[in-house]
């Protein structure tokens, strides 16, 4: 995962960070345990502002597969 060549993170059902990366830490300007819990809007406006909506619809569309795809296992 560290070896990623680029910057990628983890979240949870509610979108707040639960792990990223070393160049994710680097580059949105957090420090290695800031990030744990926070969501797109905590990340500094100066990094990210532009992409908190795509974050965002990321994070619903992935939630909403994630659903359909139990229901079809529970089928």
């Amino acid at each position: 995962m560290e070896k990623s060549l680029g910057n990628w993170c983890v979240k949870d059902i509610n979108s707040d960070y639960i792990f990223m990366n070393k160049k994710g830490i680097d580059y949105y300007g957090f420090n290695k345990i800031d990030f744990e819990g926070k969501s797109d809007k905590d990340i500094p406006i100066e990094r990210c502002q532009e992409l908190w909506p795509e974050f965002i619809a990321h994070d619903r569309k992935v939630i909403e597969k994630n659903k359909k795809n139990r229901c079809n296992r529970n089928s």
